[in-house]
């Protein structure tokens, strides 16, 4: 999450620098927007900047896929995330801390896809986080064609859902095994060629 003391900030960047980390990946909160406004970006440009002071870019995830609330993938949700998601890059797109966009993370990492009844129901759903995804992504391009975008892929099988709309493929590998991780790499290193793009394993 997004802490909001800087003294706290940057006391945990100290930690990320002495393991070499020289990056951030942080969820960011529609609900928490909506009962704050101008006071929630407030907060998110002064940890991106206290980010940037100590030499650690950020990457914002702007929805999450995991526990997915499924009003989000609703028609009528749009406008509301129409407006967090300009709020947010019209907020961080000339900040120098900012390294890329995300515009979900691990989209079907849920219940309502995991738990799905039958496989008919699984790939509507399927359907429907995808065309929401593609949609953040299309707007984000649309405010800001400049800084790059990503999307926080769970498997290396779902990166093809939106390699087209993304600068940088990215995917996360949980395998357990040297083997595992392997057959991942190679998977979105594929689509990586395929696509043209730089692929990273966050």
């Amino acid at each position: 999450g997004m802490k909001t003391d800087p003294a706290i900030v940057r006391r945990d960047l100290s930690y990320a620098k002495r393991l070499g980390l020289n990056s951030v990946r942080i969820w960011l909160s529609y609900r928490r927007f909506e009962e704050i406004g101008a006071e929630y970006i407030a907060q998110l440009v002064t940890f991106v900047r206290t980010c940037h002071e100590e030499g650690v870019s950020v990457v914002p995830i702007l929805f999450n896929g995991n526990g997915l609330d499924p009003a989000v993938l609703q028609e009528s949700f749009l406008p509301r995330a129409d407006r967090f998601t300009q709020a947010v890059v019209k907020a961080l797109q000339d900040e120098p801390g900012l390294l890329m966009y995300d515009a979900m993370n691990e989209p079907p990492c849920n219940d309502l896809i995991l738990k799905a009844p039958d496989e008919e129901t699984k790939q509507a759903v399927y359907a429907q986080i995808w065309r929401f995804v593609r949609h953040v992504c299309k707007q984000i391009k649309r405010l800001d064609p400049v800084n790059c975008l990503t999307v926080g892929n769970w498997l290396a099988a779902d990166i093809a859902s939106s390699a087209d709309l993304v600068d940088v493929i990215s995917y996360h590998d949980y395998s357990p095994t040297i083997s595992g991780v392997r057959n991942a790499a190679e998977a979105a290193l594929a689509e990586g060629r395929r696509w043209g793009k730089p692929v990273i394993n966050n």
